[in-house]
C-alpha cells in the first residue's frame, strides 16, 4: 500500500518550504493454530519511506529510507458463542521490535 503525505509549511501566508513524503509497507504474517481457541503469529514487516523536495513528485524513490521490525501475535477467544456472547474471555495481544540496526537509509 502507498501512501502519500504532502507536507507544506507555511510562515504567514508564504510557503516556506514543501515536502513529500511517500509510504510503502509490507506485512507477512505466519499463523499457528495451537488449539482451537488459540493462534499465535510471527512475521515481519518492512516500510519504505521516500521524502521529496517538491510536492508532485511521486514513486521516484530517490531519498529512500527502510525500516525492518520483527512482529508477534497472541489471540486467545474462549468466547462460548460469536455474537452476543454470555461467557468467556478475548485476548489480543500484537507487538513489534524493531532495531536501528535494521534500518537502511541510501541519499542518491
Amino acid at each position: 500500500m502507498v501512501t502519500v503525505y504532502p507536507l507544506i509549511s507555511l510562515y504567514g501566508n508564504t510557503i516556506t518550504s514543501s515536502v513529500n513524503v511517500e509510504s510503502l509497507s509490507f506485512n507477512v504474517k505466519t499463523w499457528i493454530r495451537a488449539f482451537r481457541n488459540a493462534s499465535l503469529a510471527v512475521g515481519a514487516k518492512t516500510e519504505f519511506y521516500n521524502i521529496n523536495q517538491a510536492v508532485g513528485e511521486t514513486l521516484l524513490f530517490t531519498n529512500v529510507d527502510r525500516i525492518l521490525s520483527a512482529q508477534g501475535t497472541l489471540n486467545l477467544n474462549t468466547f462460548n458463542q460469536n455474537y452476543f456472547p454470555t461467557s468467556g474471555n478475548l485476548l489480543f495481544i500484537q507487538t513489534e521490535f524493531a532495531n536501528t540496526y535494521w534500518a537502511v537509509a541510501s541519499r542518491s
